[in-house]
């Protein structure tokens, strides 16, 4: 009589507990009520046997198997247990259901633990069963605390299991999507990471090499950043890597009927998505129209309960052809430089190689000229010259006698009168001859011993007067020789000699 008192004492207790009255978390221990061995072994507490009665309950009729679990999880948050087990369980999709007594006892026992930040291994499956809780908001004060409760958890057991990371990476993204979480959080997850490098290459045309390199590189599968060139020459690698990007994301726009991006990277597209895909989860939320945009390039939409995904659903890992193209710009920038060791030619069109090629060439030509140095007059001084030359004509004048013509020294032959044209660009007489004496092997210096002009001051007139046509310096001279630019050369000649 005072085991069954006892029994209806328990169950009073449990209609207590679930009807909010009294409430106090208990952990229950098994009670020394006299049973045979077999009956011992087998025993279930009142609250685990109710929870059982759910699946069989009318509600449950038509249910899905995901309905069941998340009511046998609601119905069980806050339950407890101690209990010494020492057995497996594996399966798949696990749920409390499938488990046999022993087995739900051992899970809630373990689950007790976990709780209290013990987390010590067990059954995968069991492990399995406390993630879809915590998805399904079983045993979580609210969303964002179940985020970090699944980090803190994810953090520890992958010590036992690392496989279990597969799962978890999409299961906190989805999380964070169907809960409507800050999409910051979402930052560390390597499938954002790509979205954000790839709306950076989409945008070639306007973004700096400061930020597109960066991106050129995650997405590579050759990995540039090892690259013992690069180390040594990285200013140069990274601008040549940008400029050949740019164009040949040009000659795609002009010569093809699919962009760049598109050929690396596929198109974007919206598809079917299965949320939580792999885990036991009710959709108790049943969204009817609800979007959420991690960015530009991807956003996940629910309508009615159905998903879809929107993004770039091709190659989202490391490319091979980008790889393929930052090795070939290593590899040829190496060739160029006479770099040791070289390496082998990597397998790209023609178009590619000759666009690279092209663009090494005007990096070392933009860089050759940006290395001369350039002469500058100090105008502020050339009014004590002017003076000083005064003070110099004015002793070499003769004092006058009565009746007699002062006599100045001779002053140097006079410049032959021209008259500027548009061909001559405004050239002086001058200027011409000495610019023609440097183009055609003649003597500049006869130039400029009968002119009295300084080298200087010629080269620096000539190159502000032909700066509008040539948009450069067309004669460099750092002091020693003048030596007009190869390039403009030829063009050059055509305006001496008319």
């Amino acid at each position: 009589m005072e085991n069954i008192k006892r029994f209806i004492e328990q169950l009073l207790s449990d209609k207590k507990l679930r009807e909010g009255k009294n409430f106090t978390t208990r952990v229950y221990h098994d009670e020394p009520i006299l049973q045979t061995a077999a009956q011992m072994a087998n025993y279930l507490p009142p609250r685990c046997r109710k929870m059982r009665g759910i699946a069989r309950s009318h509600a449950a009729l038509g249910k899905s198997a995901d309905w069941v679990f998340y009511q046998q999880g609601k119905f069980m948050e806050d339950f407890e247990d101690d209990f010494d087990y020492h057995g497996t369980f594996i399966r798949y999709f696990p749920t409390y259901q499938a488990m046999n007594d022993l087995q739900l006892r051992g899970y809630f026992s373990w689950r007790t633990k976990v709780r209290r930040g013990e987390v010590g291994r067990t059954s995968l499956s069991f492990a399995f069963v406390y993630i879809y809780e915590l998805l399904n908001q079983i045993g979580v004060p609210d969303p964002a605390e179940g985020l970090c409760m699944l980090r803190r958890f994810w953090k520890s057991y992958r010590v036992f299991e690392p496989s279990i990371d597969r799962y978890m990476r999409a299961w906190l993204s989805d999380y964070v999507v169907y809960y409507g979480l800050d999409r910051s959080l979402l930052r560390e997850l390597s499938d954002v990471a790509f979205d954000e490098n790839l709306l950076v290459l989409l945008r070639t045309g306007t973004a700096e090499d400061l930020e597109m390199f960066p991106a050129l590189a995650a997405l590579s599968s050759y990995r540039i950043e090892h690259s013992r060139f690069y180390k040594q020459h990285s200013a140069e690698v990274e601008a040549v890597a940008c400029a050949s990007f740019r164009a040949w994301a040009e000659y795609y726009e002009k010569n093809r009927q699919k962009s760049l991006i598109e050929k690396l990277f596929g198109r974007k597209i919206t598809c079917p998505y299965q949320i939580f895909q792999s885990a036991v989860f009710y959709d108790q939320r049943r969204y009817e129209d609800y979007t959420y945009e991690i960015n530009a390039i991807h956003r996940y939409t629910c309508k009615k309960g159905v998903w879809t995904c929107e993004k770039y659903f091709g190659s989202r890992g490391r490319n091979r052809e980008l790889g393929a193209f930052l090795r070939a710009v290593d590899c040829l920038m190496r060739q160029e430089y006479g770099f040791h060791p070289p390496l082998k030619e990597e397998k790209i069109t023609k178009v590619l190689q000759g666009i690279i090629r092209r663009e090494i060439a005007r990096y070392l030509e933009l860089k050759r000229r940006s290395e001369v140095p350039k002469v500058e007059i100090d105008l502020t001084k050339l009014q004590g010259i002017r003076q000083a030359a005064e003070i110099t004509r004015d002793r070499l004048i003769v004092d006058e006698e009565p009746g007699e013509i002062p006599i100045a020294a001779a002053p140097p032959p006079p410049e032959e009168a021209h008259e500027p044209s548009e061909d001559d660009m405004g050239l002086t007489e001058t200027e011409i001859r000495y610019l023609r004496a440097l183009l055609c092997g003649g003597d500049p210096g006869a130039v400029l011993r009968e002119s009295g002009a300084l080298a200087s001051v010629l080269v620096d007139s000539i190159n502000e007067k032909l700066f509008d046509r040539f948009g450069d310096t067309v004669i460099l001279y750092d002091g020693d020789a003048p030596e007009p630019i190869e390039d403009y050369a030829e063009e050059l000649k055509g305006i001496v000699e008319r």
